[in-house]
């Protein structure tokens, strides 16, 4: 199955085969994570700001994570961190806020650096003009 996307040039067919296995344990590790914490909660326990800022820590490592396996820069998703530093601003103090903000940044760095290239059909990689 291919995945068609539009852009200035005309229609691009991008290539399906992403890494299924890598990706579904980067999504489970999380949903396992917030299963537990969803049970925890349930007994009315007080969170603490770090352990809310581990959580998003947790989060934005499977979101660079799925961004590293996924295309990188030339992913539309990649906009997503700006949610993270979103929610640290909003959630917690300042010193984690800087903290959290600073991976944020890390992490977009990161993936910007170094990922795995998305695909069309013909195997080239996909140019960063079409993600924006």
């Amino acid at each position: 199955m291919d995945v068609n996307a539009t852009r200035a040039e005309g229609p691009v067919q991008l290539d399906d085969t992403l890494p299924v296995a890598p990706m579904a344990t980067t999504i489970g590790t999380p949903v396992l994570l917030n299963a537990f914490v969803s049970i925890r909660l349930k007994r009315a326990v007080v969170v603490a700001h770090r352990e809310m800022a581990l959580h998003l820590a947790i989060d934005l490592a499977a979101l660079t994570a799925l961004l590293y396996l996924a295309g990188g820069a030339e992913n539309p998703f990649r906009l997503l961190c700006v949610l993270h530093v979103t929610l640290i601003a909003l959630l917690l103090p300042w010193n984690l806020a800087a903290a959290g903000t600073a991976l944020v940044l890390a992490c977009r760095w990161l993936v910007e650096r170094d990922h795995l290239p998305l695909l069309q059909v013909d195997g080239s990689a996909v140019s960063s003009g079409l993600a924006t």
